[in-house]
């Protein structure tokens, strides 16, 4: 059924782009984030800026076929729009695309939405008839944009596309996290600490298998439940050596001076922790399938200092401004937070079967992550209470291998290349 609306669809947009494009006509396929922030959405704001050009632009909401206005509007009235531009930005594999016939006078541009990679994804993870589906689609993109020169052979690969349609600009949806970083001339001065409040933010990626997703919601519980354990009791024995012994700078910020010289107080040390948001961003593609899961999970009103926030439906960069800490698994969002040089923890918890019967790797998983890998949530849950030591080094390595241009241009360079301005 998924095919034949495909075949429609470009059907439609075939017989009509038979009536000529026009230059200055764009087209943006933001079905997978279209915030302003996105790549399709800094794109736009770029053309904006230049000024001259008529955008078009669909949206997941266009993709709600339950609602026949909107299946006729996606069916009859996009292709039309989509057939008189003589460029489209795609942030996802746009299946009808591959029955589009090409054209000389039209671009097909590839923002994929993820900025870097670690698990499989595309063409080294699909099979069947997606994957014939998927490879005639990329067959017609001009231009797959990256960040660095060492994620080119991924990207290749997953896209089975030739090389020299690939290009080192950076990816918009990165030039909003750079422009915050840039307003600082200080790292430790962009960190949120301003709240008597650490923000901690859980984006697991999804899994294949239905039991594998609800592994995951399970272990988000988990966590939660362990993080508002340990705030429950005094601290944790590492937190109160650390501050007996004077060594302050391994602690959360907020520990008085009066209590680190020389107390022996637990009780006292308590008081001094600070409380805890604790977010939970799911994927996409699992996100609407489990909207009400959090909904129906009762916070524990026991620790007030504990707050528990569903972060499935805010703008990611927004929610990554906000995270002092982060704490994920095989997803690219790591990527993202690298460029705010702040603490993050990887939490595999299934490592061997993910690497053995789901996607696998292109790199080897411990060694190339910038943040310490930890499988026990109890040492999560302690490091949160008691530690805010960052990796800068690993995550100054990693900026230098995952990103060519550390600035908030990539917008403009994308622009400047397609458009040649």
């Amino acid at each position: 059924m998924k095919k034949a609306g495909y075949a429609i669809y470009a059907l439609i947009y075939n017989f009509a782009s038979l009536f000529g494009q026009a230059s200055n006509r764009v087209f943006f396929v933001a079905t997978h984030n279209s915030s302003e922030t996105g790549n399709c959405g800094a794109v736009i704001n770029e053309l904006e800026k230049s000024g001259g050009y008529k955008i078009f632009k669909m949206t997941k909401e266009d993709e709600n076929f339950k609602n026949p206005l909107k299946l006729l509007k996606f069916m009859f009235v996009l292709p039309f729009k989509m057939a008189g531009c003589s460029t489209i930005f795609y942030d996802k594999t746009f299946l009808p695309l591959a029955y589009f016939k090409s054209r000389k006078k039209v671009k097909h541009c590839m923002l994929w939405h993820g900025t870097g990679a670690i698990k499989k994804f595309g063409l080294d993870s699909t099979k069947g008839s997606l994957r014939k589906l998927e490879t005639l689609a990329n067959s017609k993109l001009d231009y797959l944009f990256v960040s660095s020169k060492g994620l080119i052979p991924l990207h290749k690969t997953a896209f089975g596309i030739e090389e020299n349609k690939i290009f080192v600009t950076g990816l918009p949806r990165t030039d909003c996290l750079f422009s915050f970083k840039e307003a600082f001339k200080e790292n430790e001065k962009i960190k949120p600490r301003t709240e008597e409040c650490i923000k901690v933010l859980y984006a697991p990626t999804f899994r294949e298998s239905k039991e594998g997703n609800e592994k995951l919601l399970e272990k988000a519980v988990e966590l939660y439940e362990k993080i508002a354990e340990g705030m429950s009791e005094n601290i944790s024995e590492r937190a109160f050596e650390n501050i007996t012994e004077g060594k302050s700078e391994n602690i959360v910020e907020g520990v008085s001076e009066d209590i680190v010289e020389g107390t022996s107080d637990k009780t006292a040390v308590k008081k001094t922790v600070k409380k805890v948001k604790f977010m939970v961003r799911l994927h996409p593609a699992i996100n609407a399938k489990y909207a009400d899961f959090f909904n129906n999970m009762s916070p524990d009103k026991s620790v007030s200092d504990l707050v528990f926030e569903d972060a499935s439906a805010k703008d990611l960069n927004e929610v990554l401004k906000e995270t002092d800490i982060l704490i994920t698994d095989y997803s690219s969002i790591f990527f993202d937070f690298a460029i705010l040089n702040r603490t993050m923890f990887f939490y595999p918890f299934d490592l061997d079967f993910f690497t053995e019967k789901e996607r696998g790797f292109y790199f080897d998983y411990k060694n190339f992550v910038p943040g310490e890998v930890l499988i026990d949530p109890d040492s999560i849950a302690d490091y949160i209470i008691s530690h805010s030591e960052n990796q800068n080094a690993k995550i100054s390595d990693f900026m230098s291998f995952a990103y060519k241009y550390q600035d908030s241009a990539s917008a403009k360079r994308v622009v400047n290349l397609v458009f040649g301005e």
